[in-house]
């Protein structure tokens, strides 16, 4: 049996936690790890990536169920290759089954429910429909960086951790607790931006984040 859940992250919530808490079920140690990235500017077309923008919402929408323990285990979506496999993802196709599992207008729409965010379903399609499922930005080489951007982690609505990027555009928020976040980035002359961000304890991808100007 799991022992007692140690205290950080999630645990301060008081879900994660044995006895009282809400989540009690899912035991969480503490392993806090930087969270790094880049900040870039659009150059009118910034280019829907996985790693720049739908492995984020994967991993907060998609991965409690479909993961190797999961209840949704035989179709894991927990890296690039899983998510991208024929049977899910045709590339510059509406009719891609992962489209249809997350179209809240279609009887086969069952992931809705966990996705009900209508702009990350529309972010999902283009990236299938306009950007082929690319992995990485193709555009990355004409953005420039943008430095001086605050960069932060929210939950319910409180900051959690902040930073601000670098001159070269990279950004480090230390010691993140293992949890739901979301990603807000702000800057004067730009829209501000957020995304959705769940943070493991191992494999920590660097997030590559691209703003528009107003």
């Amino acid at each position: 049996m799991p022992a007692t859940a140690l205290s950080g992250g999630c645990n301060d919530n008081s879900c994660h936690v044995v006895g009282d808490g809400k989540a009690g079920r899912v035991f969480i140690t503490t392993n806090d790890h930087d969270l790094t990235g880049t900040l870039t500017e659009a150059n009118g077309n910034s280019g829907i990536s996985y790693r720049g923008n739908i492995k984020a919402i994967i991993d907060a929408k998609c991965t409690v169920c479909h993961k190797a323990s999961g209840s949704k285990g035989d179709v894991s979506l927990t890296t690039y290759a899983e998510v991208t496999i024929p049977r899910l993802v045709t590339p510059g196709s509406e009719d891609s089954l992962l489209i249809r599992k997350l179209n809240k207008k279609l009887s086969e729409g069952t992931m809705w429910p966990s996705l009900k965010n209508t702009s990350e379903y529309n972010n999902i399609k283009d990236w299938i429909v306009s950007y082929d499922a690319q992995e990485d930005s193709s555009n990355r080489a004409a953005r420039v960086v943008v430095s001086g951007a605050k960069i932060q982690l929210m939950q319910d609505g409180y900051i959690k951790y902040s930073t601000t990027t670098s001159q070269t555009g990279v950004f480090v928020l230390k010691s993140v607790m293992a949890c739901e976040y979301k990603v807000r980035v702000s800057k004067k002359g730009y829209k501000t931006y957020t995304q959705p961000y769940q943070m493991g304890q191992i494999n920590i991808h660097p997030l590559d984040i691209t703003i528009k100007r107003r």
